[in-house]
This record gives C-alpha cells, structure tokens and sequence, in this order.
C-alpha cells in the first residue's frame, strides 16, 4: 500500500508545477526573465520539468513515509503532517524572496503547487494506509 500511495501521489504531483505556474501565474514569469537559467530563458524546459516530476515524487513518497512510520493514522493526521512539512519550504522561499529578484505572483505559484503537491501525498497516505 506504501509504493501504491507514493505512485498515486507522485503521479498527481506531477500536475501542480504545470497549474499553478503555467496556467494560473504563467505571465508572471515574464516579469524578471534574467532570473531564469538560459536554457529556461530559450524555451529549452525539459530537462527542468524532468527534475521537478522527479523531486515530485521524492516529495510525495517522504509525506507518505512520515504518514506510515508515524501514528495514529487517518486522514487528519496525513493532512497535518503535510502542512508541517510544508513550513520549511515556505519559509525559505519567503527568505530567498528577500533577496533574489523575484515576482511576489511566481513565489505564490510556486508555494501553492508546493503545499498542493504536499497535500496531495497527504490526502493519498490519509485514505490509503
């Protein structure tokens, strides 16, 4: 039920990059392009979407994990430990928005997939272990 759960996160992950920084905040890209890698600047992306799929599910699997090695289980304790592990992340992209010339509507993007992605695994590992 584990693998099942990180498969089934993992997969569904996969979509939050893709909504919520290219269909929802896609034009606040463009608001700082020299902040993107060249290869990114030049439309070259796969390689980065490969990466991003692939900490997806690095990310899913560890929020199914703390879900399976912690108890109780349920779906009210998944979702809680989603939302803890979604601070440390939180809390560095608001400091790394301190410093790096980023568009506050990209870092929102990318906070929302991230805690979407979070809550995805979360939900899984709640129903399913």
């Amino acid at each position: 039920m584990i693998v099942a759960a990180i498969l089934i996160a993992g997969a569904a992950a996969v979509f939050t990059d893709w909504l919520f920084l290219v269909v929802l905040f896609g034009e606040a890209r463009a608001s700082y392009p020299e902040v993107w890698w060249p290869a990114i600047r030049d439309g070259d992306t796969k390689p980065a979407k490969i990466w991003s799929a692939a900490l997806g599910f690095v990310a899913s699997a560890s929020i199914v994990l703390l879900v399976a090695l912690s108890s109780p289980h349920g779906l009210w304790h998944a979702l809680t430990i989603a939302a803890i592990a979604f601070l440390a992340p939180a809390a560095f992209l608001l400091t790394a928005f301190q410093f790096v010339k980023l568009d506050l509507w990209v870092a929102f993007a990318a906070g929302l997939a991230w805690g979407t992605r979070l809550l995805i695994a979360g939900i899984v590992a709640g129903l399913m272990l």
